[in-house]
């Protein structure tokens, strides 16, 4: 639940945060594209002599009165000939700049080729005349000003209103995660019970129809429904290995596992399977490989993915199970060639019941279960599971766990 708990509070602090930004950005974008319309708008008006217009002005605020004025800013207004003398310099509104600094921003405008740009604090435009330039010098040092008080202001504000979101998520998170949990509590108990309340009409179903085949004898009839009630079992033992892995999830405590010594335990496990159904299991895995997790469950991993390649796998083919060793994962995968590939997407595969389209054999008693568990071992190791076609007779899943942490392993392969 603390868990759950603290990825809902991450998820909603992340979100947050996004908004914040995009909306700090957005005022702070909105504002500079403001300005540099007025000010270029202010510019154009002086440099064609026509009288800057006076915008409206806004109702009270704070206790001040706003007043229309006709220039955003304090500004320079110069006349330099073509020898680059000056002939005219006028100062309106708030300045604080010397006659020096004046000149050398003058220089600089005269030698520069564009009519528009801008000089430190200062916005400037220019025009010529009959050989005499007019210059415009923009003051805008105000506006920037105000626009860093407002993005600080900003700032400030999102970061309150962040650790106030991170408290008031708190009670939210916990409702939502015992609610998410108690549902999940009573899924998992809606399956165990239903499927330990079908074993036994199903082994009475099992035990009449030995006795109908004691008295009349085998027939097809007797052998489908034999078969049938061996599939309804497979399928219960699939629900609870299910819910076995969902509890195993909830409590598990990551240990140290030798996973060398788990695939080979598998392996010789499935052997018996595997020649049975004429097919050759090759196992490729380095010495001492360890990881951090479950032992049980990735012991059922293992046998899930061996289990799955028996069933699909063509007569008399191969079935290769490898290991490749990274620093900080191992990457497990099985392959064996098929007849038919699956028919639908491979990521589908890992959904509960989907089969792939797959046509059943006489002793398949698969019910499309097996898969989903492999997936939700992986998931339960922080890992992740994908199934691909190589070409149209190979199938091949691939499975990535991570070390854990302190977990270091050889890489030298044996190949049984």
């Amino acid at each position: 639940m603390k868990q759950l708990k603290r990825r809902l509070v991450a998820g909603a602090m992340i979100a947050f945060a996004i908004l914040l930004v995009l909306i700090i950005g957005g005022i702070v974008i909105f504002g500079q594209v403001q300005m540099e319309n007025d000010t270029d708008m202010f510019i154009d008006r002086m440099l064609s002599e026509k009288p800057p217009e006076k915008p409206q002005s806004g109702p009270p605020i704070f206790g001040y009165r706003p007043e229309n004025r006709s220039a955003p800013a304090g500004y320079f207004d110069l006349l330099i000939d073509s020898d680059g003398t000056t002939i005219r310099q006028k100062a309106f509104g708030i300045l604080d700049q010397d006659s020096t600094d004046i000149e050398s921003m003058t220089e600089r405008v005269m030698r520069d080729e564009k009519n528009r740009g801008k000089i430190g604090i200062y916005k400037y435009g220019k025009s010529e005349t009959n050989g005499v330039t007019r210059i415009i010098l923009l003051d805008n040092a105000i506006q920037i000003q105000t626009m860093y008080s407002i993005l600080r202001s900003a700032a400030i504000v999102g970061l309150v209103c962040l650790v106030l979101m991170f408290f008031i998520l708190q009670p939210i998170a916990r409702y939502i995660a015992r609610a998410n949990m108690a549902s999940q509590e009573r899924e998992r108990q809606f399956i165990t019970n239903a499927s330990h309340e079908l074993k036994t009409p199903v082994a009475a179903i099992q035990a009449n129809i030995e006795a109908m085949e004691m008295v009349r004898g085998e027939d097809k009839w007797s052998r489908n429904a034999h078969h049938q009630v061996l599939r309804l079992n497979h399928m219960i033992s699939q629900l609870l290995m299910m819910e076995r892995i969902d509890e195993t999830r909830m409590k598990q405590r990551p240990v140290p596992v030798d996973l060398t010594a788990l695939i080979r335990s598998v392996s010789a496990e499935m052997r018996e399977l595997m020649e049975q159904r004429q097919l050759q299991l090759e196992v490729q895995c380095a010495e001492k490989l360890w990881v951090s997790g479950n032992e049980e469950a990735l012991t059922q991993l293992l046998r899930i993915l061996l289990d799955n390649a028996a069933k699909y796998a063509e007569q008399a083919s191969r079935v290769t199970l490898s290991v490749i060793p990274g620093k900080k994962d191992m990457t497990l995968q099985c392959e064996n060639r098929v007849e038919t590939l699956p028919a639908c997407a491979p990521e589908k595969l890992f959904e509960r019941f989907e089969r792939g389209g797959i046509q059943r054999k006489p002793d398949d008693r698969g019910c499309g279960i097996g898969l989903s568990a492999a997936a939700s071992v992986v998931s339960m190791h922080h890992g992740n599971i994908g199934a691909s076609y190589p070409d149209e007779h190979t199938f091949a899943i691939s499975v990535r766990i991570p070390r854990g942490k302190g977990i270091a392993g050889s890489d030298e392969t044996n190949v049984s």
